[in-house]
């Protein structure tokens, strides 16, 4: 199996006629997965998000600002 067959395999598509149905479907979905996972999905929405804005640059370490104080 190749990896486009692979990646269809793990899809799953469904219609919903209603937003109620949609509503039940995702909460049993998130319900299901377990808490740690869920902070560590989140967390990387969360990333991926300020990425995008800008907010967060793609530089690994901790972020550093150079300074200098001088004392009259």
């Amino acid at each position: 199996m190749d990896a486009d067959e692979e990646r269809r395999a793990r899809i799953q598509v469904r219609v919903y006629r209603s937003l109620d149905a949609h509503e039940r479907d995702d909460a049993a979905y998130w319900a299901a997965i377990p808490e740690a996972d869920r902070i560590r999905l989140v967390w990387k929405l969360s990333e991926e998000q300020w990425r995008l804005r800008g907010e967060l640059s793609n530089e690994p370490g901790l972020s550093r600002s150079i300074t200098r104080v001088h004392r009259a």
